[in-house]
């Protein structure tokens, strides 16, 4: 027989135990009578207030003010497990603290992330009346004043009882403090806002906690804590406020250099992208600048060497070489400044991967016949793939004009594509070169790196070709890398997803 929500809500309604279900924000979604009655506040009170309202103030077992992420709801959301046996003691606007014995349990939802936390305790105040609570506070490591109920009266309350870690957290002896004003220990530096919201939260007779930077008797500024709460006779007047201090100087030390950290990185970076901006400027100019001259001396010369004598063949083989070089360093320029300052979008098609690999293998083979180099394709049938053909052409391109330039003479290289197992499609370029260090390795694929390997005719390299090609694959949802060891040739490579 299934117990009716009814039943189980009179149930609930008759136990001595209060308990209280919390939502994943620590707000009340319901609190049983016996749990209204230890909380001291109506169900209207109670419903949606979360647990770290300012309204109530917890201490942990031994006194101390406890920390909102020690709250017994904020830890079992925390790390996900019930939590037994918990003592807490709750501290309101009313006289005294009721001490109570928490068991809470979190109900999880089916991604295991915490729906509800259900805290029920019972009243165990009787059994801690043995307990020493003047001694407890007086022995406490946080700071602790005791004022009187005085808020009309300038400069403000006096202090009826001090323990002896605010002594030591403010340098004053009891002789200077019993019968002064809390005022003592601001200064300059006190923000007025900050002592405005504590006047107010006095006179309003409300509990309020604040961060204030006051003083210690040689002067010296540090950061207090301040959790103040009012304490209630059995009329229910405010009799007295209670300040629980802590030094926050370490904590806002921190926060401060992690402020300035952050601000100098951000302004670092701000500078740093005006810099890289005004690269990308120089280099577009500077490519878009020489083109020009260079194709009318490409032209030039090719009128010239019409008319060249057979005497005069090797100095006209080394001019049509530094053109040949001038017009790769600029087109690399031009290349790598369009794709590194704007978001171009690959116009995908599907095409057939043996088709590509044989044009970029032709488009090479006379550099390669004049290093006695054979370029060999390697390759399943038929495999198609989409991908923007203009650019994986000019990235191929690059990864086999590459292996030429740099492998001896005569070898072999080989261009070719596979599938791989994780779904994806390699091309790559396989050569006999001198392979690449460890070092060479992580900056392969970094924009002007020059790697430990040379050029083995005396061929130009900008150190701009593998960055280009790693941000072609990434514009396609894919990768670039190298298989490589020391002296024993390399496999640059390309992946595509299928």
């Amino acid at each position: 027989m299934e117990m009716g929500e009814t039943c189980a809500e009179k149930i609930l309604d008759t136990l001595q135990v209060g308990v209280v279900v919390h939502a994943q924000d620590t707000s009340i979604i319901y609190a049983n009578p016996k749990a209204l009655e230890l909380l001291r506040i109506s169900s209207d009170q109670a419903r949606g207030r979360v647990a770290f309202d300012p309204q109530w103030s917890f201490l942990d077992e031994t006194g101390n003010s406890m920390a909102v992420d020690d709250y017994p709801v904020k830890k079992v959301i925390q790390s996900k497990s019930p939590l037994k046996d918990f003592q807490v003691g709750i501290c309101d606007s009313s006289n005294g603290v009721t001490w109570v014995n928490c068991n809470a349990y979190p109900q999880l939802r089916a991604d295991g992330e915490v729906d509800r936390v259900t805290v029920n305790f019972i009243d165990i105040t009787a059994q801690k009346e043995a307990i020493p609570f003047k001694e407890i506070v007086a022995l406490s490591k946080d700071g602790i004043l005791v004022t009187d109920a005085n808020t009309t009266e300038a400069p403000g309350p006096r202090i009826l009882y001090a323990n002896h870690a605010f002594y030591d957290l403010c340098g004053y002896t009891a002789q200077e403090v019993i019968g002064n004003k809390p005022r003592m220990l601001q200064g300059d530096q006190t923000d007025p806002e900050t002592r405005q919201r504590i006047r107010q939260a006095l006179a309003d007779k409300v509990p309020i906690r604040e961060t204030i930077l006051n003083y210690r008797k040689d002067g010296t500024p540090y950061w207090n804590e301040l959790s103040l709460f009012p304490l209630k006779n059995e009329y229910n007047e405010v009799t007295c406020f209670v300040g629980v201090q802590r030094d926050a100087s370490a904590r806002k030390k921190r926060e401060e250099a992690v402020n300035t950290a952050n601000q100098k990185l951000q302004s670092q970076n701000i500078e740093l992208k005006k810099i890289n901006e005004q690269k990308n400027r120089i280099l577009g100019i500077v490519a878009h600048d020489l083109r020009n001259p260079l194709n009318a001396l490409t032209n030039a010369f090719e009128l010239v060497s019409e008319f060249v004598n057979e005497n005069d063949h090797e100095l006209f083989s080394m001019i049509d070489l530094s053109i040949v070089n001038m017009s790769a360093i600029i087109q690399d320029l031009v290349e790598s400044q369009a794709l590194n300052t704007t978001e171009l979008a690959t116009s995908k098609e599907t095409h057939l991967l043996d088709e590509l690999i044989h044009e970029v293998s032709n488009l090479n083979l006379q550099n390669a016949r004049k290093k006695s180099i054979t370029i060999r394709t390697k390759m399943p049938d038929s495999i198609s793939a989409s991908f923007d053909y203009g650019k994986l052409q000019r990235a191929l391109d690059n990864l086999l004009s590459n292996a030429i330039k740099f492998s001896p003479s005569p070898s072999e290289v080989t261009i070719g594509c596979e599938l791989i197992d994780t779904g994806k499609i390699r091309i790559f370029v396989h050569d006999n070169g001198p392979g690449l260090t460890n070092k060479d390795k992580e900056k392969a694929f970094k924009p002007f790196q020059r790697l430990s390997a040379k050029p083995t005719a005396g061929e130009h390299s900008t150190g701009l070709g593998l960055s280009i090609v790693k941000k072609i694959a990434e514009l396609h949802g894919g990768d670039a890398g190298v298989i490589s060891e020391h002296l024993k040739g390399a496999k640059f490579y390309l992946d595509l997803p299928v």
